[in-house]
């Protein structure tokens, strides 16, 4: 039994076609063919490799279709082809930035301690090297954590604001808004999709929410590509002028609790400073605000926040119970509808960092203000959409997981005691249900992502080379090249939340009650059903921890086992767990060698015999062509 090739991926980028696969194990070499027919008619084009899994096809046109498949070749004269995939080249046309460093100062920024602020000279250019000269102050490091990944995040001081014609929203300038003094610029080490930042705020923005705007951009150092980066819009005053709110100084606070980092410190309890005892840490008002003006970020000068009514807000959520009182005083206090949708975001991307410190605090101080209420402002979207931090593993890694905790609230208590209102619980129930089937359904999710991806494809299928990552080691944290898998992982997971959240709530789920779908307790998904045609019929699938039975059994140590009530034939996915939270593998791996993972299905003879099917590591899904008429017993391995 000799598998064809698994996992071939094909990518398109600016004038050339980057085209992966995993190599099979019982073959000598590969040999990677190109046609422009789809059916391959004519002699196919070679494609030399530049190093075993990958190689690059150059020099070709933009907006031409090539179709690429995997030869296999062992032993005397046997070959098997793999599946043929597609890729069409194209124009890049992100907005780029050019930074020069002296390569003294360059070398100091990259050898330095991380956590160092000290600015380091440079010189910035927009849209190549020869354009537009930016004047900058100085640039750093930004974020936390992701300041010691191995590709960086930048923020990049202006020593004026630009007036460039060239790129008039460069650095978010519109109409409503000066340009900023600021390039916030993200690196999305962890994100594979480099989608997943962007994705998330543009659901504020259609909600028509206060939070900041992104873009894309390639940036280049010292004329060498060093990778996709997601620009950030700054929250600052020239923010607050774009969203309509006051500006004035003094007339408004600004405010990011900064707990979670300063848990050294013995006042700090908690990673969020609401729902803590200040009033045991102090002695007095004037300590409370000097601890505050301590731990705090902020926006504006210091005596330009209002920090007795911060401190007001503290100790008014720790105090107060939940139920019809804290309904009362927190509409007093808050725009509950706002605060809602904020909440509601974070749980449809399942946000894993957002409810102790990645949000501003905003309240306008003029006593003639028409809405004095707090605003959270939304920040620090990594780790959405399936990201997460597991103990070995950078940052998000392949691991698909949709359904681990609920709200991780981060004994943020303004969010625990809302939780515990039933009238905010009600309230807040049927707006997420609404937005998740109703607003965020499949065709939003669908519609941005294919605009996004039309502007990052060339970028994210480029690999290092001379003229790309040599400061950095290349795009992400995993294999380079399996974008548009991990992209189909995005829309998997996106599909598989959205379930997850309606078996949650004991919700109808089209998926379920078109009888496509069958989701198990607690709202994991066990398997889909597409039928060929009209299917009347019903059907179940029980899955059976097989983790003490087959020890010679090598893959997913579960059965599934199919009933049907009238045969159907057509498409059946099945799906599994890996992760480290909780897997089905008996030895946990990021997705490698499970691109050779088949289906087998329990035969009449007794014997599991294998048949076909196409194996999705990073979705933990395999999908098989079948046909149904019994009880089926199915099982996943190699």
């Amino acid at each position: 039994d000799h598998p064809a090739p698994r996992g071939v991926a094909a990518l398109g980028g600016e004038g050339f076609n980057l085209v992966r696969y995993a190599p099979v194990v019982w073959a000598d070499s590969h040999r990677i063919e190109g046609s422009t027919d789809e059916d391959f008619s004519g002699d196919p084009v070679i494609i030399e490799q530049e190093y075993d899994g990958k190689a690059i096809h150059g020099g070709l046109d933009a907006g031409q279709t090539w179709y690429y498949r995997v030869v296999a070749i062992g032993g005397e004269e046997r070959e098997r082809t793999s599946r043929v995939v597609s890729a069409t080249p194209t124009g890049n046309d992100l907005l780029s930035i050019y930074v020069e460093m002296d390569e003294a100062d360059l070398s100091e920024l990259y050898e330095r301690d991380p956590q160092s602020d000290d600015r380091l000279p440079a010189t910035v250019f927009v849209g190549s090297s020869d354009g537009p000269e930016v004047g900058v102050e100085g640039l750093r490091y930004r974020g936390s954590t992701t300041r010691t990944y191995d590709k960086k995040g930048f923020n990049i001081r202006l020593d004026d604001r630009p007036e460039l014609d060239e790129f008039p929203n460069f650095n978010f300038r519109s109409e409503d808004r000066r340009a900023g003094n600021r390039l916030a610029l993200n690196a999305m080490w962890t994100d594979p999709t480099a989608m997943r930042e962007a994705l998330s705020f543009e659901m504020y923005q259609e909600l028509g929410l206060i939070g900041p705007t992104t873009y894309f951009t390639n940036l280049y150092i010292n004329d060498i590509f060093e990778g996709l980066y997601i620009g950030l819009e700054r929250i600052d005053r020239e923010a607050i002028r774009r969203w309509g709110l006051n500006r004035s100084r003094g007339e408004f606070t600004m405010v990011r609790d900064e707990s979670k980092g300063n848990r050294h410190r013995p006042e700090i309890a908690g990673r969020s400073i609401f729902g803590q005892n200040i009033d045991a840490v102090v002695d007095s008002d004037e300590e409370a605000i000097e601890l505050f003006q301590q731990i705090f970020r902020y926006r504006g000068e210091t005596e330009d926040q209002n920090w007795e009514g911060v401190l007001e807000l503290v100790r008014w959520a720790r105090s107060i119970s939940a139920g019809p009182a804290y309904e009362t005083e927190f509409e007093e206090r808050f725009n509950v509808e706002a605060f809602i949708d904020f909440l509601a975001i974070h749980v449809l991307t399942h946000d894993r960092d957002s409810l102790d410190i990645d949000y501003w605090l905003y309240r306008d101080e003029d006593e003639d203000a028409e809405d004095g209420r707090w605003l959270l402002i939304p920040w620090d979207k990594n780790l959405t959409f399936g990201a997460h931090y597991f103990s070995g593993f950078q940052g998000v890694n392949d691991f698909m997981v949709y359904d681990r905790d609920f709200l991780p609230t981060m004994n943020n208590a303004l969010v625990d005691k809302f939780f515990a209102t039933p009238a905010f619980a009600a309230r807040f129930e049927e707006r997420l249900l609404e937005l998740a089937t109703e607003v965020f359904d499949d065709q939003w999710f669908d519609e941005k992502i294919a605009e996004y991806a039309a502007q990052i494809a060339p970028s994210m299928a480029r690999t290092p080379d001379s003229e790309s990552y040599v400061v950095h080691p290349g795009q992400h944290h995993e294999r380079l090249g399996w974008w548009m898998e991990h992209r189909q992982a995005l829309s998997d997971f996106i599909d598989l939340r959205r379930s997850y959240l309606l078996a949650h709530y004991g919700a109808e789920d089209g998926a379920v009650e078109s009888g496509r779908r069958v989701v198990h307790e607690g709202g994991w998904v066990a398997a889909d059903l597409e039928p060929d045609g009209e299917f009347g019929g019903t059907w179940s699938v029980e899955i059976i921890d097989d983790s003490e039975g087959d020890q010679d059994w090598v893959g997913i140590d579960r059965i599934w086992e199919v009933e049907v009530s009238e045969p159907v034939t057509g498409e059946l996915t099945l799906y599994w767990r890996n992760s480290p939270a909780e897997s089905w593998y008996r030895q946990l791996e990021n997705p490698g060698r499970q691109w050779y993972l088949d289906a087998f299905v329990w035969t009449e003879d007794e014997e599991w015999e294998r048949i076909e099917s196409v194996a999705s590591p990073f979705s933990n899904k395999i999908v098989i062509p079948v046909e149904l008429t019994h009880t089926t017993r199915l099982r996943v391995g190699y």
